[in-house]
Parts: C-alpha cells; structure tokens; sequence
C-alpha cells in the first residue's frame, strides 16, 4: 500500500483560453512551496502530472526536500473556458458530479479516471512498496484519482484541492486498476 498526499500545482500564468499544459507557475508561487513542506517530510518520492506548473511545483517541492521525483503520463479532461474561470469550475464540477457524459474533448469520466489511474499504477509498479508519495497534478485529475480510492467524492476533492488543500488517500494498488 502506498500512502498519496494528492496536491494541486501552484498558481499559474494563464494569459488565453485553452488548454495551459505550458502554463508556467505565477511570479511568488515558488515561494509558497514553503506552506506545504511540513506536509511532505515524509514523502519519499514526487510524482508529477505533464503540466509545466505541475512539474516546476514538483521540482521546488522535491529540490526543497532532497527527494526525487517522477514524472506521469498525461491525461486531462478539456475544458477550454479558462478564460472565464467561473464557468470553467462549473463545467468541471458538473463533470464530475456526473451531470456532463463528456469533456469538451469527448472523453466520457470513466475514460478519464481509467487513465489517470493507469499512469498512477503504472508509476506505482516501478517503485517500492510502502511509499509515501505525493502527486502533483491538475484539481482534476487529482480529484478523479482520489475517487477512484474509495475515499472521498470526485466534486468534493476538486472543491478542497482548487482552494490550496492538500487530500490525503491509501492507495491500494489492486483497487486501481485499468
């Protein structure tokens, strides 16, 4: 079993609609890393979504701590409204309240937690067990992760994980599983 503290990347630029996967971390972001360093003293290993601020938050996490990190495969449910992010957080939520069948991009939730799961399992496989790792990634992706462990509702880890809380889960390496 391997202990995830699932973490929102660090405030981003975000300059047009669309996808930000080169969005890099806003001005002072990196310095409040420091907020979430008590929290990973234990974390033997960071784990990081493909998003540019997902991996420079990892990186200051992981150079902060002395700990490695990993990078995962990319799988993101599209909602291009950033530009607005109000309706953005509402397409999201609705997604994941299973109130949308799809993303903007036709993906169905299932397809997108499946895939989530599958690049957090398949990272899992190449590590040790009894980890403590922390994954750094979209609200999104983190909160279909958290799902996909039995221990809190998709909406509800989204809602904690975009106002700067970190979730906690046991993830059990047979419950997620492609």
């Amino acid at each position: 079993m391997a202990e995830i503290i699932l973490m929102s990347h660090l405030p981003s630029v975000v300059q047009e609609a669309g996808m930000h996967v080169d969005a890099e971390l806003a001005p002072g972001s990196r310095e409040l890393t420091v907020r979430y360093e008590p929290d990973m003293v234990h974390v033997s290993t960071f784990l990081s979504s493909s998003y540019r601020s997902a991996i420079e938050t990892t990186y200051s996490l992981a150079a902060a701590l002395g700990v490695r990190w990993r990078p995962l495969l990319r799988h993101e449910p599209f909602f291009a409204s950033f530009d607005d992010h109000g309706q953005w957080e509402k397409s999201v939520d609705r997604f994941l309240r299973g109130e949308l069948s799809e993303d903007e991009s036709g993906a169905t939730l299932q397809a997108v937690q499946e895939g989530i799961c599958f690049s957090v399992e398949t990272t899992l496989k190449a590590l040790p067990d009894e980890q403590y790792l922390a994954l750094v990634g979209s609200p999104v992706q983190l909160a279909l992760l958290a799902e996909a462990s039995g221990e809190v509702k998709a909406a509800d880890a989204f809602h904690m994980l975009q106002t700067g809380m970190i979730v906690n889960v046991s993830c059990l390496k047979d419950r997620i599983r492609r």
